[in-house]
């Protein structure tokens, strides 16, 4: 009884071994491709925050902001300057 359970644990053993190996030799050791950099967002001079937004718009201005070519970036400049501005004429004493 106890020769069976060492043998199907060895057996155990021996496939996440294989498959261990298996896993290595099929992933990609480098997956900065230049198909998949075309997808990663350009880094950002300033530091982001953590969490993005995420706001609903109207349909026609969700049309117009998806065929913008850099629209997170356009996003971003935007809901900066509008920020700054609110921030700014809310507040005449912060800055």
């Amino acid at each position: 009884m106890m020769i069976e359970v060492v043998k199907v644990f060895n057996l155990i053993l021996f496939y996440l071994i294989v498959c261990i190996h298996a896993i290595k030799l099929v992933s990609n050791p480098n997956p900065q491709t230049d198909q998949l950099q075309a997808y990663q967002f350009p880094r950002s001079e300033v530091p982001l925050a953590q969490r993005p937004l995420t706001v609903r718009v109207r349909q026609d201005i969700d049309e117009f902001i998806r065929q913008l070519p850099n629209r997170n970036e356009w996003l971003r400049q935007v809901i900066t300057e509008a920020a700054e501005a609110e921030r700014t004429d809310g507040c005449g004493d912060c800055a």
